[in-house]
């Protein structure tokens, strides 16, 4: 129209416009990927099997202990790739003592 000045829309300062980098809020580039074998992701140093394990067992300790070990170690052989429940079998083989008792009962139940 006459008359009218077209106004841009303001621009975002550079800042705004860019997306943080997984490493400003201390995750790994890859969130849900497991770290390489024989190296932590976890804080402290636990290897991240024996944290998720642990997660997944308080999640069943409701139940009685043979369902609830049953429970754990369905949810591990449906969900968990090869690689992990490997890794886990290798944490319950060395008697990682970090393991939640169910969990590692869950581990025996996997064999």
């Amino acid at each position: 129209m006459v008359g009218e000045k077209s106004v841009a829309p303001a621009a975002e300062p550079a800042s705004a416009a860019e997306p943080a980098s997984a490493a400003e809020f201390g995750r790994s580039a890859a969130p849900g990927r497991s770290a390489a074998p024989g190296r932590s992701a976890a804080p402290g140093g636990a290897p991240p099997e024996r944290r998720l394990v642990n997660d997944i067992a308080r999640q069943f300790a409701h139940l009685p202990s043979a369902a609830a070990a049953d429970a754990v170690a369905d949810h591990v052989r449906r969900f968990w790739d090869p690689r992990m429940r490997a890794r886990l079998l290798t944490l319950a083989d060395v008697g990682d003592d970090g393991l939640d008792p169910l969990a590692a009962a869950a581990a025996a139940r996997l064999r």
